[in-house]
């Protein structure tokens, strides 16, 4: 372990998941609560806003492009307001590449057993450029309601206009 380690930083990070009575890395169930912005001192870059999802692991968690994908994937939702509740397994990934160098990041994992969600569709909204597409996509005769509602929420009065 490295001296960096000991270092007590206000976010969770690798050093939070070390276990001195094995010597290693442990992996812990955990739930990331809520989402938002807020501001951190980050080594010596000084203090910054950014992303970070509360847990229950008693510290919040800087919420990076690896991290974000995976809450992406479990919850259903890009939205970070949406990210409540969402079960995570937080585990140390020993070869992050950080600039030229290799170092230790705690990343995440959906928990075994849970099912992420689907992915939350657009509402089919007229007057819209998407509206537009999914209109002369009907005309030509390669979309029918049924492929349209794989990418989107079709209200009834959009139906009505599109003439399905």
């Amino acid at each position: 372990m490295h001296w960096k380690d000991h270092l007590d930083s206000t976010l969770l990070g690798a050093y939070s998941l070390y276990d001195d009575a094995t010597e290693g890395w442990k992996e812990v169930n955990g739930i990331i609560t809520s989402c938002g912005k807020e501001w951190h001192i980050l080594g010596g870059s000084g203090k910054k806003n950014i992303l970070v999802g509360r847990t229950n692991l008693g510290k919040p968690i800087k919420i990076n492009k690896a991290i974000g994908e995976v809450i992406e994937k479990v919850s259903g939702s890009k939205n970070p307001d949406k990210w409540n509740n969402i079960p995570l397994t937080f585990y140390v990934d020993p070869r992050v590449t950080f600039g030229k160098n290799t170092v230790e990041a705690i990343r995440v994992k959906p928990q075994v057993g849970v099912v992420a969600k689907p992915k939350e569709k657009p509402v089919l909204e007229i007057n819209t450029e998407s509206f537009e597409k999914a209109r002369l996509a009907v005309e030509s005769g390669t979309y029918d309601l049924e492929k349209l509602k794989l990418y989107y929420v079709i209200t009834q009065e959009v139906q009505i206009a599109l003439g399905l």
